[in-house]
């Protein structure tokens, strides 16, 4: 035969462990809001950086392409150059850009050359 009344120290002993319980609860609560709110600042931050980096990304990938197609005009350039030299100054190809011997001042006045 068991003794199913309650005690009054029971009863508050109920209502300390209730309070308790509600009070760390709370103060989860309040502890998460918190973190929920960092979370927020810090996602905040990170796609301000992310975007920014993209901006530089791009920025960068327009500026290899810029070099890129300076790098290939310079090297037209370079390949023009080198053809003009080897037609010479009258359009003439020659295998160097010295003018022949039959140009040089002297001989063409047919001078000797000494």
């Amino acid at each position: 035969a068991g003794c199913t009344s309650s005690f009054p120290e029971d009863e508050q002993l109920q209502n300390h462990l209730n309070t308790s319980v509600q009070d760390h609860l709370m103060q989860t609560l309040q502890a998460l809001i918190v973190v929920q709110k960092e979370n927020q600042l810090l996602r905040q931050s990170f796609q301000a950086s992310q975007r920014e980096h993209e901006q530089q990304i791009a920025s960068l990938t327009a500026s290899v392409v810029m070099l890129e197609n300076t790098v290939q005009v310079l090297e037209n350039n370079n390949v023009l150059m080198q053809h003009s030299r080897q037609l010479g100054p009258l359009g003439v190809n020659t295998p160097n850009a010295t003018p022949p011997a039959s140009l040089r001042a002297g001989e063409a006045a047919g001078d000797s050359v000494p």
